[in-house]
């Protein structure tokens, strides 16, 4: 596959497939930074959770490192698989992530609160 730019000092073509490892490129380690970041986070959240913190916070917390790692999600597989993202994808994976990363944090709650009862 060939891409080709025109100008005024004529044609030229270059090729339109990177030779490269996907992960290689910014968008690839950037997802894959994005993922990792979140979800260390994530942890650290659920960690003051498990220790006894109380109020809406954490849930506060969690919707954008949810969001953030279902983003990150989509673009490391679009960039793995060698597609064009999609943006209905990426919001439906945002929505995915924050609806687990929620979840997460309320099942995490929830037991925590069983195991004093």
């Amino acid at each position: 596959m060939t891409g080709r730019l025109q100008s005024a000092a004529g044609t030229q073509e270059f090729p339109a497939v990177a030779q490269q490892f996907p992960l290689a490129s910014a968008m690839g380690a950037g997802s894959l930074l994005a993922c990792l970041f979140s979800l260390a986070y994530l942890e650290s959240t659920l960690r003051t959770v498990r220790r006894g913190r109380t109020g809406p916070g954490k849930y506060v917390t969690a919707v954008p490192l949810g969001a953030l790692f279902g983003l990150g999600g989509w673009l490391l597989v679009a960039v793995l698989a060698e597609h064009e993202p999609a943006l209905p994808y990426g919001i439906g994976c945002a929505a995915a992530g924050v609806l687990a990363a929620v979840s997460t944090v309320w099942a995490t709650s929830a037991r925590k609160a069983a195991s004093r009862a």
